[in-house]
């Protein structure tokens, strides 16, 4: 998934974060079970969102231009 979501990582977080509500929705049944301590880690933790964007605090401080900006 790494490998096909490789340009997209944003992407990838938004398609595991279904599974995640859908994991989360599963384990609220009857009995109402409380969802493991580590859930967010297995769905969403090992995802790498990418570098960070400049905000737009670092445009306006000149710490980034913004027609440079990937």
């Amino acid at each position: 998934m790494l490998i096909e979501f490789e340009r997209f990582p944003s992407s990838l977080l938004v398609y595991m974060s279904a599974y995640m509500t859908e994991a989360l929705e599963d384990l609220a049944g009857p009995e109402s079970m409380l969802p493991p301590p580590d859930l967010w880690d297995r769905f969403l933790g090992w995802i790498d969102p990418g570098p960070p964007r400049p905000t737009f605090q670092d445009y306006v401080a000149g710490r980034s231009d913004p027609l440079r900006s990937a």
